[in-house]
């Protein structure tokens, strides 16, 4: 009787068992993620990609794109996520404005410190990007946004203390001691317009680095506003010749050892007379390549005449 009573009980705990699985719905299969590969999804749950080092103080950048884990003074302090944000707005026909990161981790909003009572102290009630894909390449760490509702391509990279790809430029100028940012974006398009859109950047805040050929006295490097188009016949006017032109694609890498579309006045392989628009004094900072497609420096354009003894002129 006892025997028929066991076997009663194991079985109703099956049935249980079946019933409380059936209630819970269908199951999702785990996406598998490929080694090496992007982190989306629930692999961005636990990502963070570490910046700096114990001495200098350091912070992460999660999968999501949020900054946590922010360090300083040589303190530890792990999971410490400042309300710390940058954002965008896209104005149109319905303006649009959302959070530069991927959806929030359930852990976070459930669960964690403080969440009890809304998550006070946070951005976690903001709008977000609706995806978020996470890569790393050593040295790089490098977040892609997306959202329907932003028409734009969003992503943000940060890169390792020391890692950056030094270019010919950057190595000039820090050998100098003069002081500059550096500025990433995709290179997507050639100009100074598509570098300023990508930038946030005024487009006569971006300089174009231009080499010309005048005849007779050979090769100039020419600095102009990204909105302004030179005039050749004013420029040889100006230096006294006979024409200018702008030199072919070979001449131009040749001389200075950058790809067109990446030239820079700094750190070029053949040093070229050099001549600026003087409408660029009137700025405090303005943006020009830094040696490479995408990469743009941005410092006061007193320090480019004063390191390349440029002359000003007016095109």
């Amino acid at each position: 009787m006892a025997h028929l009573r066991r076997i009663a009980f194991q079985a109703a705990g099956i049935l249980i068992l079946a019933a409380l699985s059936s209630c819970s719905g269908p199951q999702k299969a785990a996406r598998v993620r490929v080694y090496n590969g992007p982190y989306e999804g629930e692999n961005l749950s636990r990502v963070a990609f570490p910046i700096g080092g114990i001495g200098a103080g350091m912070f992460c950048l999660e999968g999501t794109g949020a900054v946590s884990h922010m360090s300083v003074r040589g303190i530890p302090q792990f999971f410490n996520e400042p309300c710390t944000f940058a954002a965008v707005a896209v104005k149109g026909g319905r303006n649009v404005a959302r959070v530069l990161e991927g959806p929030v981790p359930s852990w976070k909003l459930f669960g964690a410190s403080r969440t009890g009572n809304g998550a006070s102290g946070s951005s976690f009630g903001l709008p977000r990007f609706r995806e978020a894909v996470f890569m790393a390449r050593f040295p790089f760490g490098t977040v892609e946004l997306k959202d329907p509702a932003v028409p734009l391509p969003t992503w943000a990279r940060v890169c390792l203390p020391g890692g950056f790809l030094l270019t010919s430029a950057i190595r000039f100028l820090e050998a100098h001691g003069i002081p500059f940012e550096v500025a990433e974006y995709e290179h997507l398009e050639k100009g100074a317009v598509f570098a300023a859109r990508a930038l946030g950047l005024p487009v006569d805040r971006t300089i174009k680095t231009l080499v010309v050929e005048v005849v007779p006295g050979g090769y100039y490097l020419v600095l102009m506003p990204g909105n302004k188009t030179i005039s050749f016949r004013r420029l040889a006017k100006v230096l006294g010749a006979k024409r200018a032109a702008m030199a072919d694609t070979d001449t131009a890498e040749r001389l200075t050892g950058y790809l067109v579309g990446g030239i820079s006045p700094f750190g070029v392989r053949k040093q070229l007379p050099v001549l600026m628009e003087a409408d660029l004094l009137a700025f405090d900072k303005v943006a020009i390549n830094g040696g490479r497609r995408g990469v743009m420096l941005i410092m006061n354009p007193s320090d480019i005449v004063r390191t390349m003894r440029a002359e000003t002129v007016v095109l």
